[in-house]
């Protein structure tokens, strides 16, 4: 399969920026440092026009990479951290456990999972449960579990599982259990004199991975190091950072790890719109530093590939960190509850988006009105599930648009729907339903489709400018109120039959 025609683009940006850097850094360090500055761009650089990055924009995106700086509250907090990181280390050295646990000489890292995703009603069973299904053999059969968590505090309840582990640092957790004190007490004692460094420099780029250039860059080139000529170490993490990787994921060589991202979504693809020829610019989907791809669908593989030709992309179907459950769809012959998924859209992004305001509201408006309308409809509720909860926080220059979110409250003052939690069991939702309705491309759209639930995409009017088609990954696309109409009573007509 063809790489995108515009693929080598950004990765000169990006090789530009490296260039000014890599006389004062490691190869990794450096790959690292410009992701980092990469990851902080405003959203209005990360479209394009007619799918071409012109000089003008690729010298803005340089510019704002490179004149990045940290605020002062970011510079505390990422020297409060290292600080913390070292005094365990320290700690380390008394409390080593390297003697003892020797049947965890090769575990697999995990990273970027919420706290939602790794404990479920006070436990970690279902993720375990999850992460040893058998499409997931390759990556953790027989593997001793690490997941890590900067929000640790907020995981209670019991953990079963003796392979599992949730961990506040990887880092940590490695030199108390995988390397001995000696080679502790070496990191330490390159940490401490890198840290003065680093903070001496005029140069703040240093500030900006901090933690990984104090601790993570000396600790994990000693455990690769030995490590290499047993089993290739694993790392496992989500798109949730995928601009922003751990500093593991740029160590080099596949004898030393094997680097995997497991997509949590499907709503990664970019659609364009026919009016500006705008979209969001396909490349950021260019991971260099990813070895394997697990995902849901065809489409999915299919444009990752195009992207990342030298990965393997393996598809899966749905990866919500639970296992998938054999729920029966509901068979209704009177009565039809449907399930809506949105996107919230978002104030403050600087670019068009089909997430906007108005084609939300008119999006959740069709559907609301077209079955309030139909009176031969019968159904007994419509369900809204963001998914995140609302909010009318800010962060930043960006916050949920208050306009869609007063819509949201005003239908469910007026009985119109039922909103529920963003945590709910989404296969208990969606197999409790008679039909489910997403934006395209959510992704409990496609959950649907797996345990064959009727479902459609549906476009309002208003989205008429973008590119998005008649189908996606096998569901309709129904474009228009008429044709949601239609639809509808068709879907009724099967079901009264």
């Amino acid at each position: 399969m063809e790489p995108l025609n515009n693929s080598s683009e950004l990765t000169k940006v990006k090789q530009m920026a490296k260039n000014q850097l890599k006389c004062v850094y490691s190869h990794d360090i450096v790959d690292l440092l410009v992701d980092r500055k990469f990851s902080r761009l405003p959203l209005a650089l990360r479209y394009t026009t007619n799918g071409y990055l012109d000089e003008h924009q690729q010298g803005l995106i340089l510019n704002e990479m490179l004149n990045w700086k940290m605020n002062f509250k970011e510079i505390i907090r990422e020297f409060s951290l290292v600080i913390f990181l070292l005094l365990n280390l320290i700690l380390a050295l008394v409390f080593n456990h390297k003697k003892f646990r020797k049947s965890i000489m090769n575990p697999s890292f995990i990273f970027s999972l919420t706290p939602e995703q790794i404990v479920n009603k006070g436990s970690t069973d279902l993720l375990g449960d999850f992460l040893r299904e058998p499409r997931f053999q390759k990556l953790f059969c027989g593997k001793y579990l690490v997941i890590e968590s900067k929000q640790v505090y907020r995981i209670l309840g019991k953990n079963i599982d003796r392979n599992l582990e949730v961990v506040f640092d990887t880092s940590i957790w490695i030199a108390k259990n995988c390397i001995d004190r000696k080679t502790v007490l070496s990191v330490i004692q390159e940490s401490i004199p890198r840290l003065i460094r680093a903070l001496q420099k005029r140069d703040k780029s240093q500030l900006q991975i901090l933690r990984e250039y104090v601790i993570d860059e000396p600790l994990w080139r000693r455990y690769t190091d030995q490590s290499r000529f047993v089993n290739p170490i694993n790392l496992i993490t989500t798109q949730t950072h995928f601009l922003r990787l751990p500093y593991a994921f740029y160590i080099e060589g596949k004898d030393r790890v094997v680097r995997s991202m497991l997509w949590y979504s499907t709503n990664s693809i970019p659609i364009q719109n026919r009016r500006t020829q705008a979209m969001y610019d396909p490349n950021h989907f260019k991971i260099e530093n990813i070895d394997n791809h697990f995902v849901w669908t065809t489409e999915q593989k299919n444009f990752l590939m195009r992207l990342n030709p030298y990965a393997d992309v393996t598809v899966v179907g749905s990866i919500l960190f639970m296992p998938i459950k054999s729920t029966k769809a509901k068979s209704l012959i009177a009565n039809m509850d449907i399930a809506i998924f949105d996107v919230t859209p978002y104030n403050g992004l600087g670019v068009e988006t089909l997430y906007s305001n108005q084609i939300m509201i008119d999006f959740m408006q069709d559907i609301v009105g077209s079955l309030k309308s139909n009176k031969k409809t019968k159904y007994s509720r419509i369900l809204l599930k963001p998914k995140r909860n609302y909010s009318k926080k800010s962060r930043g220059e960006v916050s949920q648009a208050i306009q869609y979110l007063d819509f949201i409250s005003n239908l469910q003052q007026n009985n119109m729907i039922e909103v529920l939690r963003a945590d709910i069991n989404l296969y208990e939702l969606v197999g409790s339903v008679s039909l489910v309705v997403g934006i395209p491309f959510t992704s409990p759209v496609i959950v649907a489709k797996e345990l064959k639930v009727p479902c459609i995409y549906y476009v309002p009017d208003l989205a008429s400018d973008w590119i998005i088609g008649k189908s996606q990954d096998g569901v309709a696309i129904v474009n228009g109120r008429k044709e949601f109409e239609l639809f509808i009573q068709d879907l009724w007509a099967s079901k009264s039959n």
